[in-house]
Formats: structure tokens, sequence, C-alpha cells
């Protein structure tokens, strides 16, 4: 009988992968920046030369294990299947499309099984030849007793991918990684780990480690819970709905998780063959939840430069900045949300929540 206990990321050994070079984007700093309009931007591919090739090729290596994909499908406990709670039951969104590494083109990450109940952690990215596979992780899941409850994010201010998990019987064995670039490869790094004897086996004292070294229980969750307070992203999870709740904060974070289907769009999208719209129902607004929740990678998937752009002004024009370039100004004036309140940028700006700032930095920095 397997215990359910805290939940974290199972990744066993160390864990070896190639390591793509960054690539530095130069971002335009001035707000407002200017706007093109979707009629004049719809038929524009959204990513062009080598990284619409890129994005080419991790939809053909994602449909290659389409199947898989969609046929994993579980979180089993007690005999039963479970799943996150708000997730519906297709594959637990298991594709994720996320800068792991520090480049201008982010990494696919996504899970599959070959035979229903065991699933492999895949990772690729840009390489040579357009895309390169940077992990194939066997036996990252598995559809068996309670399974593996796992989850892989991302903390505030780093791209760095950190992964926790946990899988038991007699023992619960509790896992942490950190995925770090290392003479030019990206492993993931055990950082600690915590060995757990239930009382209902024997009575051997629980055993933990930090970096390798032996620890105790205090320090290792004070590590822990520095690493789980820091969190930003999730970027793929699986857990139990009951899970213990120091770690759950980790599965109610903001995730980039995909269905099967949305990877597949969102792929189109940034390889040219399905250019994003404005969409009517909104306004004309590319991101209109800008102003009330962080952006994250995944809420960029498909935009151009230019309809970034256009999302950084729109955080503006919700305050009411009245635009001195007139293409910008008229473009908004086709809207009813859109009232002319104040010429005064530094006015605007000072208007500004903490999220709408930090989301104004993040789009800027990623045209």
């Amino acid at each position: 009988m397997i215990k359910k206990k805290c939940i974290l990321f199972l990744l066993a050994g160390t864990l070896t992968v190639s390591f793509l070079s960054a690539v530095s984007v130069q971002a335009d700093t001035l707000i407002p920046v200017a706007v093109t309009s979707s009629e004049e931007s719809s038929g524009e591919d959204p990513a062009s030369g080598e990284t619409a090739a890129v994005y080419a090729a991790y939809l053909s290596d994602l449909q290659s294990r389409g199947d898989g994909v969609r046929q994993y499908n579980w979180q089993m406990a007690d005999g039963e299947f479970h799943y996150p709670a708000g997730s519906e039951p297709a594959a637990l969104k298991p594709v994720a499309l996320t800068d792991i590494c520090g480049n201008s083109t982010p990494e696919l990450i996504y899970l599959y099984t070959r035979d229903g109940f065991v699933a492999d952690l895949r990772i690729i990215g840009p390489g040579n030849d357009t895309a390169a596979e940077l992990c194939d992780f066997p036996q990252w899941d598995v559809c068996a007793a309670s399974g593996t409850s796992f989850a892989l994010f991302q903390t505030a201010g780093d791209k760095t991918l950190y992964a926790c998990s946990y899988i038991g019987d007699e023992i619960g064995f509790h896992s942490w990684y950190c995925f770090r670039e290392q003479d030019g490869i990206l492993k993931a790094d055990k950082i600690a780990s915590a060995n757990i004897h239930y009382a209902d086996y024997d009575d051997k004292p629980d055993e933990y480690t930090i970096n390798g070294e032996p620890a105790d229980q205090g320090t290792y969750d004070s590590f822990t819970g520095d690493l789980i307070s820091r969190a930003e992203t999730t970027v793929l999870y699986s857990a139990y709905p009951d899970m213990n709740a120091g770690y759950a904060r980790l599965f109610e974070l903001p995730s980039v998780g995909m269905s099967y289907d949305d990877a597949v769009r969102s792929l189109q999208d940034l390889s040219g063959s399905s250019p994003v719209q404005v969409n009517p129902a909104e306004g004309g607004q590319f991101l209109p939840e800008s102003s009330d929740r962080l952006l994250t990678d995944s809420d960029l998937a498909g935009l151009s430069s230019e309809q970034i752009q256009t999302a950084v002004n729109e955080i503006y024009a919700r305050h009411g900045y009245v635009f001195k370039d007139p293409k910008i100004l008229e473009y908004f004036e086709q809207y009813d949300w859109y009232s002319q309140l104040n010429t005064d940028m530094d006015a605007v700006a000072g208007q500004l929540s903490e999220t709408e700032m930090a989301n104004v930095k993040f789009l800027i920095s990623h045209i």
C-alpha cells in the first residue's frame, strides 16, 4: 500500500542533456511602443526563418508522439484514478512551451506514454538541425498504485527549471532537482532528498540530504520551504487533490501546461501556418488579463513582436493614456472600452499596479 504523504518529483540518478547556447534579444525600451493593427499584421508569420523552422520541428516531434501524449491521462491512488482540481482528464495538460535555457526560443516539454502504464518526459530545443533532443527521460511517471506525484516549476526572476517528486511504498522517496548548465550541458542535479520510513512498516529514522550532504529535518524543511516560497510558475504537474499543504502551493501557481490540441495550435501559429488574430470579443486586446495577473511565456505563444507591442499599449490604454502617435490613438479609439483621460505619460505610469508594471517589463523583454 502506498502512502499519500508530501508530493515531490522523481528523477532517478543524475540526468545529463545537451545545452543550447543563449541567444540575446534586443528589446525596445520605449513605452508606449509602436503598434500595427491586426489587419496589417494578420498576413505576417509570427516567426520567420530559422525560428519558424524550429517551431515546425517542434510540431513534427510532438505530433509523432501524439497518440502517446493523449494516452497519458492518469493519476491513480487507492485503486482509483484522480485528476488535479480544475483539470480535465485529457492528459493533465502534459505539454508546455517555455524558456528553461535562457535563450530567445522556448523549449518544448511534454509527457507521453509508450504502453499506457509508464510515461516518459521529453524536452527538445533549437539546435543545428532546427531542433535537438535535450532529454527523453524514461519512467518519469508510472500508472501503478499511487503513481508518481511531481511538479516542474520555475522561480521568480529565474528561467531555471526545478523538479520535485514523490513516490513510495514502505519508504516515501522525496526528491528535488535543479536543471543546471554545466560545461555546456544541462544536468538535473539532486539538491535535496528525504526518505521517510512509515511507522506501519519499520521504526528506522528518516533520512535527509541537502546537496548530497546529510541534513536534519529542520534544515531540509527550511531549504525546500524557501524554494517553494520562491516558485512563480508551474510548468507541468500531476498530484493528489488532498496533497500535503506545504507543497500545495506548487500546484496552485499559474501553469504554462497545455492540452495536446492547444499545443498543436500554438506551434502551428508560431511556425507561421496559422497566424494569431485579435479576438473581437475581447475588444481588440491580445492579452485582456494583463492587468489582473502575471503573464507567462505561454501567454505569448503565437504572438508576433508587433502584437506584443500592442499588448504593452493595451495596459496604458486601460488607464486612459492619450497616445501621441496618431496611428496608436486611432487603433484604440475604435473600441468602446477606451477613454482618453490623460496626456501625461508619467502620471499614467504612476497609476499602474505592481502586476501591470511587472507585465510591461515582461512584455518588453520579449519584443
